[in-house]
């Protein structure tokens, strides 16, 4: 791994100042102060998103994260035909393992049809309920946020037609192909741009010897996080 210059600078003089000697167990702390360095560098860069979109295996199959397709065809299909069932749970995870396959995913069957469907799926699978549940809790962050997430995404038409007009694509590859967290980024990128381009207008229009900042927010809070975390790694060096 090649670390970001501002990283490497700052690991350098760390160990000048504090004289600690280099180990293996720092190897996570150099690898943080890098990624927090990568996004004072690229603040408009959509944040991890090949950590984002890593599967986990469980059972013998593997579950993704939920990409706006499959959030909406939990939505809008599968939880209001299953209701209060107990494969409703498992429907989360069927939805997991065909995120990125629409055509396994369709609301055309029935709901005797998708229970039947759910348990066929179920039984092919070498692992418990619970031991499912788990890993689907760690792919989505929890229940709290499957429900969060549920209530944020009433909307997918603007946001795949702003996605294409920025990034190309298509509306497929959006709402199939990418998981709703790496969506989520190339939002957050996308807005760090429009800060950027009004801070830039805002100084314009206020005239020559006006001072208006031109930094995105994103990359002042990301300069905040690593100045934060080069402190406390210099106070544990000093302390070895």
């Amino acid at each position: 791994m090649q670390l970001n210059r501002l990283a490497r600078d700052t690991v350098e003089k760390l160990l000048a100042e504090t004289g600690h000697a280099l180990s293996v167990s720092d190897f996570g702390h150099i690898h943080t102060l890098h990624v927090l360095a990568e996004r004072v560098s690229h603040p408009y860069k959509a944040a991890d998103i090949d950590l984002v979109e890593m599967p986990r295996a469980v059972g013998g199959v593997l579950l993704h994260p939920l990409s706006l397709g499959a959030w909406q065809w939990l939505e809008a299909f599968a939880i209001p035909a299953l209701g209060n069932h107990w494969l409703a749970d498992v429907a989360i995870a069927y939805a997991m393992a065909h995120s990125h396959t629409p055509d396994v995913l369709r609301d055309g069957c029935t709901p005797k049809e998708l229970r039947k469907a759910l348990r066929k799926w179920l039984r092919g699978l070498s692992c418990t309920i619970a031991a499912l549940s788990r890993v689907v809790d760690a792919v989505a962050g929890a229940s709290e946020q499957l429900e969060e997430g549920a209530r944020a995404r009433a909307e997918y038409g603007p946001i795949i037609a702003l996605l294409c007009r920025e990034y190309g694509g298509t509306p497929q590859g959006w709402a199939w192909g990418v998981s709703a967290e790496t969506v989520r980024g190339f939002l957050d990128e996308h807005r760090a741009k429009v800060e950027a381009e009004n801070a830039v207008a805002a100084k314009a229009s206020a005239g020559a010897g006006a001072s208006v900042s031109t930094t995105p927010q994103s990359k002042i809070d990301a300069m905040r996080s690593f100045r934060r975390y080069a402190k406390a790694l210099r106070e544990s060096w000093q302390k070895t």
